[in-house]
């Protein structure tokens, strides 16, 4: 462990996610920096003040940026195929039909807003935990096998998804409240996961819990695509981590959280590492 003192976000959790979903995406690596803005930058459109003109005016012209990153990274893959997922999409056939321009771009916006963004913050969350209760670490370094559950649990009590947004289809009643059909209406799933009816001691981290499964990937037809991948990603990164980190602290006051409706996770997560 080279660096005690380091932004763990920069130099342990973005890396990990950025690097696998180039690999899968293609993605040119040379534009890191450019991926970092460009996820914060969708992420936190949910939190945009409708007269923040300047600010909507940098996200336009991020997703701009994207789409034209996109359609020249297509063009290459239709002239070249490779063994990534662009290359695959261009080739997928749904009921004989190629996918068009705008479901092209549909599917790649998606991976790489949710393969790079909430990958970074579900790791960068994990340290958190770790700093909070430092008697977990030495536990998943005698028990590999618990890291899987130490991960969803992660997920219910620091949901890296804490809200999703979805349009009422006709008039409902929900506790006493009145949505009317069309109405479009912020779910949080972080409260979710805090529901003492379903998860007694909600807001205890309990690393053994048992009962219901969280919803932070979604449920049903809206289940997550990359679930499994995210999990994946995730463990490989604890499991190094719990073999050369002894103890993390956070050293800041107050953390700077990603300013979004729909995410959670920190923006810079400075902390000390202490080694094994």
């Amino acid at each position: 462990m080279e660096q005690r003192r380091v932004d763990f976000v920069d130099a342990f959790a973005r890396p990990i996610p950025t690097t696998i979903m180039g690999w899968i995406l293609g993605l040119d690596a040379s534009l890191e920096q450019h991926f970092k803005r460009w996820t914060h930058d969708l992420m936190s459109l949910s939190a945009v003040r409708p007269d923040d003109t300047q600010r909507k005016e940098e996200c336009r012209r991020t997703v701009e940026e994207m789409e034209q990153y996109f359609k020249e990274m297509l063009a290459d893959r239709r002239r070249s195929p490779g063994d990534d997922m662009a290359s695959q999409l261009l080739g997928a056939r749904v009921e004989g039909e190629v996918l068009t321009e705008r479901e092209l771009m549909g599917f790649l916006f998606m991976l790489f807003l949710a393969g790079l963004e909430t990958t970074t913050h579900l790791i960068s969350q994990s340290a958190r935990v770790f700093a909070m209760h430092p008697e977990l670490l030495p536990r998943l370094r005698e028990n590999r096998a618990l890291i899987p559950r130490f991960i969803e649990e992660t997920l219910r009590y620091e949901p890296v998804a804490a809200a999703t947004m979805r349009v009422c289809l006709q008039d409902a009643m929900v506790d006493g409240v009145e949505v009317p059909g069309g109405s479009l209406v912020l779910v949080s799933l972080a409260s979710a996961a805090r529901d003492e009816k379903y998860f007694p001691d909600g807001d205890r981290f309990i690393l053994g819990r048992e009962g219901p499964s969280h919803l932070t990937f979604g449920h049903g037809p809206h289940f997550c695509l990359g679930v499994m991948l995210a999990r994946l990603d995730a463990r490989v990164a604890l499991e190094e981590w719990v073999s050369q980190v002894g103890r993390v602290e956070v050293r800041t006051e107050r953390i700077d959280w990603l300013p979004s409706l729909v995410a959670r996770g920190p923006r810079t997560l400075p902390v000390e590492l202490f080694p094994v």
